[in-house]
C-alpha cells in the first residue's frame, strides 16, 4: 500500500511538473508564439508547445515528450562591430559550439546551406554531439539568419532516435520564423 502510494505521489508529481513547464495551446492545436522581447514570431506546429524561456533564449518550444525542443537566441547587431556578415556570425556560432567544455564529438554533419526565411538570408546547419554530463547523444538542426536589427539562431535539438519524428517539427518552426518590427 506504502508503494503504491508512492508512486501516485511520484506521477502526480511528475505530471505536475511537466505542466508548469508548458504553456500555449492545447495539444493538437497550432498558435503563433511571440518572443518574450517581442522581436519574433513562429507558429507552433500541432502538438508542440511554447515553454518557458530559459538562460539567453527570447523563445522556447517543445513537444510533450521533450525529446525535441526548438529555441531562438538574438544578437542585437547593434553589439556587435560594423559590418558583421551573415557567414560570420555562422562560423562564430559553430566554433562556440565546438568549442563548449559540455559537449564532446561536436562534428558539423551538414552545412552551411544558404536559405531564405520570409526573405531574410540564413545559414542552416546540423551537427552531432555528446553531452559530457550524461554521456546523451544529439543533434542539432540550427539556423542562423540575419534580420534587419539582429542575428537569430534558430536551434532544433533532437535525440537521435527523435529525428526521423520531429524533423519536420523544427523545419516549420524554421520555416514560419519572422522577424517582428
Amino acid at each position: 500500500m506504502k508503494a503504491r502510494a508512492a508512486f501516485l505521489l511520484f506521477s502526480l508529481a511528475i505530471t505536475l511538473a511537466s505542466c508548469q513547464k508548458l504553456t500555449g495551446p492545447a495539444g493538437g492545436q497550432s498558435g503563433v508564439v511571440i518572443a518574450k522581447d517581442r522581436s519574433c514570431q513562429v507558429v507552433l506546429p500541432s502538438g508542440w508547445h511554447e515553454r518557458k524561456e530559459e538562460g539567453t533564449a527570447v523563445l522556447r518550444a517543445g513537444e510533450p515528450g521533450e525529446t525535441a525542443l526548438f529555441m531562438i537566441l538574438r544578437i542585437h547587431k547593434e553589439d556587435l562591430a560594423d559590418n558583421v556578415t551573415l557567414k560570420e556570425q555562422g562560423r562564430a556560432y559553430m566554433d562556440e559550439l565546438r568549442d563548449n567544455p559540455l559537449y564532446e564529438k561536436v562534428m558539423i554533419t551538414n552545412g552551411p546551406v544558404d536559405c531564405s526565411i520570409h526573405g531574410l538570408p540564413g545559414l542552416q546547419y546540423e551537427l552531432d554531439g555528446v553531452l559530457k554530463e550524461g554521456r546523451t547523444k544529439f543533434h542539432y538542426i540550427i539556423t542562423v539568419v540575419k534580420g534587419d536589427k539582429s542575428f537569430f539562431r534558430l536551434v532544433g535539438t533532437l535525440l537521435p532516435s527523435s529525428v526521423a519524428k520531429y524533423r519536420s517539427g523544427v523545419e516549420e518552426l524554421t520555416k514560419s520564423f519572422t522577424e517582428l518590427p
